[in-house]
């Protein structure tokens, strides 16, 4: 088996690809650098591992865990390929982000 292991940084971003967050939850077992949007998208221990920012010993004890416990890190990466099609497919977040500009919109002409 092989392991691709995607490390997200602060911001959401694949460090090692510069991806989205979301794109890099469906190919690759997960590592997030803990930051409010990485945490959203990486369940602890469910889709993925999370380490705090700025710990490099940290990652390294992630990354090593992952490559340890393939067979953990597998399970964890099917279940974050369940997640993102189930929640952040272009079809579900699309109309999300439509429907919060719109509301948007109508709040600033309400106010004006």
């Amino acid at each position: 088996m092989t392991l691709k292991v995607g490390v997200v940084g602060a911001g959401g971003i694949a460090v090692e690809s510069h991806l989205p967050v979301l794109q890099n939850l469906k190919n690759v077992e997960v590592v997030a650098i803990c930051d409010a949007r990485a945490m959203d998208v990486v369940r602890r221990d469910e889709t993925g591992l999370t380490v705090k920012p700025c710990d490099p010993g940290a990652l390294a004890e992630a990354i090593e865990f992952l490559l340890r416990n393939p067979r953990r890190a597998e399970e964890m990466g099917l279940r974050g390929k369940v997640r993102f099609e189930e929640f952040f497919t272009e079809d579900k977040v699309v109309p999300k982000i439509i429907e919060t500009y719109q509301e948007a919109v109508q709040n600033a002409q309400s106010n004006s």
